[in-house]
């Protein structure tokens, strides 16, 4: 496996963090600008991103192929919760912050580090098989993923009773581009160039500006405090390690793909989504156990999916 993919990816991921990071001190970057910025990425830029990776999808393949991939994906987002929720009563997590170890657990960096990864390892018709995987990874994580976020959720409503999940949670743009994202794929439709370029272009905002917030956030918190969370480590090992080795047998049972099967190991294979820090952020949950689980998952990941991808492919 080439080391040097894997590098590439987290020297960007951690140069962009420690911008943010300076950003903060310097003040240029504080906790009401930061909230601010974080409802322009979940209901603008994470939006159009969706609907960007179904625009620039150059490739077509057989519906049967198309709906043997989703159907992976599906079966997937709909175990992997089950899994979190183990992990979190295994680690003794308190009850407020075990939706957001679950959500950790189900969703992890596709975006920046397993499209390059994956292109690289297994070739652009892996990267294709990616892009359907990630349909039903926003999918989900604008569904029941914020649901998990906010079940820890600290937002309280007039009266200082603490709110529950509400349904227009799951009307939000995220879902609903998510849902036409999927329609405007199987439609096969076009659009005029400077439409898709737009798109791209709000769409490309997503990732420096999560990851100057991910750094924000780190900054706003004490470093020694986030290296003692000795949940972290047995989390990572669980997550990144032990889940994988654990499903990939699971999976050659039931999928005959031998590149789907690839896919999705890596997948697994991956760190926290950055997701989970804008979704703390803006349903009020623990921002700081999400930056940590950011963070540390990141930075372990030169060694993990190495470890993996040697033992299984």
């Amino acid at each position: 496996m080439d080391i040097q993919i894997i590098l590439h990816q987290l020297i960007t991921l951690f140069l962009l963090m420690g911008t943010g990071f300076l950003l903060f001190k310097l003040e240029f970057l504080n906790a009401e600008f930061n909230r601010t910025l974080t409802k322009l990425l979940i209901n603008v830029t994470m939006p159009f991103l969706i609907i960007d990776s179904v625009l620039k999808l150059t490739q077509r393949a057989p519906v049967s192929t198309v709906l043997l991939v989703l159907a992976a994906a599906v079966v997937l987002y709909l175990i992997l919760p089950l899994f979190g929720f183990l992990i979190a009563r295994l680690l003794f997590v308190p009850k407020a912050q075990r939706g957001l170890y679950t959500y950790m657990t189900t969703f992890s960096n596709v975006g920046f580090m397993g499209f390059p990864l994956i292109s690289a390892l297994l070739g652009a018709e892996a990267v294709f098989y990616t892009a359907l995987f990630n349909m039903i990874f926003n999918l989900s994580s604008f569904s029941y993923g914020i649901l998990l976020i906010s079940s820890g959720s600290a937002q309280t409503s007039r009266n200082g009773a603490k709110e529950k999940p509400r349904l227009r949670m799951l009307l939000s743009p995220g879902i609903l581009l998510s849902l036409l994202a999927i329609v405007l794929y199987f439609a096969n439709l076009s659009f005029p160039a400077p439409v898709v370029d737009v798109v791209g272009y709000i769409g490309g905002l997503t990732t420096p500006l999560a990851m100057l917030l991910t750094g924000a956030s780190i900054a706003s918190m004490n470093l020694p405090e986030m290296l003692r969370d000795w949940r972290m480590y047995p989390f990572i090992l669980l997550k990144q390690i032990a889940l994988p080795l654990c499903l990939y047998p699971l999976f050659c049972l039931f999928i005959q793909d031998a590149l789907l099967l690839n896919v999705s190991l890596i997948m697994l294979s991956l760190p926290v989504a950055n997701s989970a820090v804008l979704f703390s952020i803006e349903y009020r949950a623990d921002e700081k156990l999400a930056t940590r689980g950011v963070f540390l998952t990141t930075f372990f990941s030169i060694a993990t999916i190495p470890l993996v991808v040697f033992l299984c492919l």
